[in-house]
């Protein structure tokens, strides 16, 4: 299992990934195996790797004749929101807000994430699942909604002293 997401047989008692590590069992020759894939905590379903690769679907049935291995790869996609006048960027090269969408996905972890400000702007902090004020932000794998909060900047007031005053 890549990424998160459990692999269940129907028959027998493979349950696989994500913690759960019954992997491996023997079955009856001519005995067919059903596997199903289900992804975790925001994770989807992508593909079957080694002996199930090319087979469509998160469910697969396996014929029993030899020993025979399967992977199933998971992918996460995170939503990022703007708020404000700025941008997001990530590692990846995918950026969202301006003149971009204001929400996009990023795909994969870990990502890293860039808030820049438009001229003018200045960037707040990170709110959803994501926290902190620092520009940059590491998606670990936790987050599955972060927002990025733009504004400007508050108003500055300006004294000045005219003539002999302290």
């Amino acid at each position: 299992v890549v990424g998160d997401g459990v692999v269940e047989s129907d028959i027998g008692d493979i349950d696989c990934g994500d913690g759960h590590t019954d992997c491996f069992d023997t079955y009856a020759a001519g005995s067919t195996v059903i596997l199903t894939a289900t992804g975790t905590r925001g994770s989807t379903f992508q593909e079957w790797g080694h002996g199930c690769a090319g087979v469509a679907g998160p469910g697969v049935s396996v014929p029993m004749s030899q020993a025979f291995a399967c992977s199933a790869i998971f992918s996460r996609t995170f939503t990022i929101t703007v708020d404000g006048d700025g941008v997001v960027s990530t590692d990846a090269g995918q950026s969202c807000g301006d003149s971009f969408l204001n929400l996009c996905t990023v795909d994969g972890v870990p990502a890293t994430l860039t808030a820049t400000p438009d001229s003018g702007q200045r960037f707040i902090g990170w709110s959803g699942d994501c926290s902190g004020s620092d520009d940059v932000y590491v998606l670990d794998g936790d987050e599955a909604a972060c927002t990025a909060v733009f504004a400007p900047p508050p108003p500055a007031l300006t004294v000045v002293v005219v003539g002999g005053g302290n």
